[in-house]
């Protein structure tokens, strides 16, 4: 497994590359490039050829300055095409004193990737689950519980998929594996607030 991690941000003001090192007490950026982005308007690449031209640039600058092969990168999705709603979901037990394992909270989320909605669904953010009366907790707080129904609320983010396609392009046809991708404003979150800040 690769000690290091590559993200890109295909912004419509800047393209930026970082790479982070994994630690044990966390990611340490130990590079960081922006090139002016041209071929990109509100979030969307409209230019593949500009923008995949500046970003070869920058993984040859980036590789050369960190002696570090870069095969896989992580990408973030924005844009104001993109859209949400709020949705609820129901898992019902069939035997209420069975205690509901983590893996089933986290297989109801993942299942709302297949909703239906206009266009390619980012990601799936829950807000809070219940099992019955109990109303209003995380994940970590419901499993281990016994109850007859699990219920999740969640907000689902999505979009255009051509938004999501011109960045896969882009990236393959720079020879990188696209690893990753997550909407930008969650993942800006993830690395800057708490959790009780999130909320």
């Amino acid at each position: 497994m690769s000690d290091f991690v590559t993200a890109i941000d295909f912004g419509s003001s800047k393209i930026a590359l970082a790479i982070g090192e994994k630690r044990s007490d966390g990611l340490y950026v130990s590079w960081y490039d922006s090139k002016e982005s041209s071929g990109i308007r509100n979030g969307e690449i409209q230019n593949e050829a500009q923008v995949e031209k500046t970003l070869r640039a920058m993984i040859e600058t980036a590789g050369k300055n960190t002696g570090k092969k870069i095969s896989e990168v992580i990408t973030g999705i924005s844009g104001r095409e993109i859209l949400f709603k709020d949705m609820t979901a129901e898992d019902v037990k069939s035997d209420s004193n069975r205690i509901i394992p983590s893996a089933d909270i986290v297989k109801l989320t993942d299942s709302r990737y297949g909703e239906q909605v206009d266009g390619k669904i980012y990601e799936v953010a829950p807000q809070s689950y219940d099992v019955d009366d109990f109303i209003g907790g995380h994940e970590e707080d419901m499993a281990g519980m016994r109850g007859s129904t699990l219920t999740g609320h969640y907000r689902l983010f999505y979009g255009k998929p051509a938004i999501f396609n011109s960045r896969r392009r882009v990236i393959s046809d720079c020879g990188l594996t696209l690893k990753r991708s997550i909407l930008s404003p969650i993942a800006s979150a993830r690395a800057v607030l708490t959790r009780q800040e999130m909320e």
